[in-house]
């Protein structure tokens, strides 16, 4: 870099930092808001920018003194009432202080503020960076409705431990214990009480909403009380309990939350890779998909992520490209600066991305142990579209009634594209789709089955297939293989491919069976070569695709070419989440990590590599004929 050019970039330095904003003063108020408005007011020295809402309200114009002006401003004006009756222990200063929200925090406001202000239910999903107090925010701010708008409105703490939620509870306790006593709205004092017997529950006196404190190892806590808020605190470290997963843990707790206004549920996060529940949700809301809104804090958002270099042109000079495109996002050098010294100090470039990411996409990078790249899977997550409604399906076309009733009760069947029509079906070009199936548990604690339907003719130009439909569940087996053999007759008579490992290994006549009375009944069923040491090493064919060391290594290393080069087009974003979820372990074996699932990410890898088998075909391919398949 050349002296000019290190001297221009001083110079737009200075520029960007005097663009800065101004120092900020809870008690002025910020101009900036639209739905504030300037006023003069005889409580307060020069002009001040009140809530719009605060000045309609007819008790703004019979103001008698400071007192009830402080009051009404308090219900209207969050960042007033926080500063004015809400104290925090400051890490650095180790003091009480009262709580003026820095920037980062004001971003996360100015969301749930722009709900609460129009009536909307608050619903808000937060990726963060670490270090700048969005769980103190989201609690102070769920007490201030609490204390000011609404009585018996019941708030819950969820953590990935209670000591966790425990601390974010005594934060409210602490807010009680140094409440100004002027500006308490109620004939009591403020304090926090035992809730009957519960040692997790408290109640806030005067209003009677209780705080409840949880973790996803305390499913017992949600239960008995109604609840109109819920904080959700470090979703993406959630792991799964010995009774709820965190899915089904969140849905407990939400799924009691009325959509009515002032209601609130906060989902917060520092990313913890890609895959798990958390960045699934994340993803649903950032595509539409989810009543949530997602809100992003980058690290320099942050005021205290900030230090001069001491010697800015050497600075300058020695800057790596990561940090040229700091500069070139329009961040400053003492940001960037601070950049480089939290790189040395965290010593690993996926940590500093995941706990202090300069994007979202960033936050989620993922581990040194994944498989699949991620940057390629969201690209495959772009091509996924909404499934179609099975009622909807069933009025167009009542040959497809079946399809209502899949096997097993907590069963569900996606459908992306319908069936060829009845009388078309000995027109469709031989294997045109192609079924895999992985068969898994009858209990609902066991592996899913999961049967997956790939269209090999109807995929964008240099693609192989597109996957068109897909069950997934707990059923009994003969069920499972039944509803999988009508699946397959209804797509054009498809090659089906029986994922057999769990058939063989249950080493029952019954499975054994099963197998046969399928080979039986339906005549396109891939078969494979197997060594009969029975009859001196010679071959003979057996039904189903076998998953062993070898044919694994073989399926994933292709699913991995596949995705990496878009060579197929995906529908479901949770077998998507599947792939961010796969791992590599030191022994060189693939499998899901801990607590995740697999089962649609195979489907698709067997499917695609038998695909990768079979001659291309087009519209006008020959008709079928009814050849055996015989695979590895």
């Amino acid at each position: 870099m050349t002296a000019s050019e290190i001297t221009e970039i001083l110079r737009l330095d200075a520029e960007r930092r005097s663009l800065r904003p101004r120092s900020y003063d809870p008690i002025t108020g910020c101009a900036d808001h639209s739905w504030r408005v300037s006023r003069r007011v005889p409580w307060e020295i020069g002009e001040v920018y009140l809530p719009q809402a605060m000045v309609e309200d007819p008790a703004f114009a019979s103001l008698a003194g400071k007192l009830e002006y402080k009051a009404l401003r308090c219900r209207y004006d969050f960042e007033y009432w926080a500063a004015n009756c809400v104290k925090i222990y400051h890490k650095i200063t180790c003091r009480q202080v009262p709580f003026v929200l820095n920037s980062a925090q004001r971003i996360l406001l100015d969301e749930l503020e722009r709900q609460r202000r129009i009536g909307m239910p608050i619903r808000v999903i937060l990726l963060k960076a670490r270090q700048w107090g969005g769980s103190t925010l989201v609690q102070v701010y769920m007490t201030w409705i609490q204390l000011l708008h609404h009585t018996h409105w019941n708030s819950i703490i969820c953590s990935q431990t209670r000591n966790t939620s425990g601390q974010i509870r005594s934060n409210i306790r602490n807010i009680l214990t140094s409440y100004p006593e002027e500006l308490w709205p109620y004939d009591c004092k403020p304090a926090m009480k035992p809730w009957e017997s519960s040692d997790c529950t408290r109640v806030i006196t005067g209003t009677d909403s209780t705080v409840t404190i949880t973790s996803t190892f305390a499913p017992d806590a949600i239960r008995g009380l109604p609840f109109s808020m819920a904080h959700l605190s470090e979703v993406a470290y959630w792991k799964s309990g010995d009774v709820l997963s965190p899915e089904e843990f969140t849905r407990s707790i939400t799924g009691g939350i009325a959509m009515v206004a002032d209601s609130l549920i906060v989902m917060e996060s520092t990313a913890n890779g890609t895959g798990n529940f958390f960045h699934s949700q994340w993803t649903a809301a950032v595509s539409g998909r989810s009543s949530f809104v997602p809100v992003f804090i980058p690290w320099y958002e942050i005021e205290l992520n900030r230090i001069e270099p001491p010697d800015p042109e050497a600075f300058v000079a020695d800057w790596t490209g990561l940090e040229k495109r700091l500069w070139g996002i329009g961040l400053t050098l003492d940001q960037i600066y601070w950049y480089r010294q939290k790189a040395r100090e965290v010593n690993s470039h996926l940590a500093l991305c995941s706990e202090f990411p300069t994007t979202a996409e960033e936050a989620f990078a993922a581990t040194d142990r994944s498989v699949f790249d991620s940057e390629a899977v969201e690209r495959l997550r772009r091509g996924c579209h909404p499934e179609r409604r099975l009622t909807e399906i069933v009025a167009e076309r009542p040959d497809l009634r079946w399809m209502l009733s899949p096997p097993g009760r907590d069963s569900h069947l996606s459908l992306w594209s319908l069936p060829p029509q009845p009388g078309r079906r000995s027109l469709t070009p031989p294997d045109r789709y192609v079924v895999a199936v992985d068969v898994g548990g009858r209990a609902a604690s066991s592996d899913y089955s999961v049967i997956t339907v790939m269209d090999r003719l109807g995929c964008g130009a240099g693609r192989i297939a597109r996957v068109v439909a897909q069950w997934r569940g707990h059923a009994d087996h003969d069920l499972m293989a039944r509803y999988a053999e009508q699946i397959a007759r209804a797509y054009g008579d498809a090659l089906l491919i029986i994922e057999s490992n769990t058939l063989e290994s249950v080493q029952t006549e019954s499975s054994q069976y099963l197998l046969e009375q399928l080979n039986e009944r339906y005549h396109n069923l891939y078969v494979r070569r197997s060594r009969d040491r029975a009859r001196d090493a010679t071959f003979d064919t057996r039904v189903g695709f076998h998953t062993n060391r070898a044919t694994k290594a073989a399926i994933i290393a292709n699913l991995i070419r596949v995705v990496r080069d878009g060579l197929y087009e995906e529908n479901s974003s949770d077998a998507l989440n599947e792939m961010l979820v796969y791992e590599v372990d030191n022994t060189g074996s693939y499998a899901a990590k801990r607590g995740y699932h697999d089962d649609q990410l195979i489907t698709r890898a067997i499917a695609l590599y038998v695909i990768d088998t079979l001659p291309p075909i087009t519209p006008s391919s020959p008709l079928r004929s009814d050849a055996v398949r015989v695979g590895w």
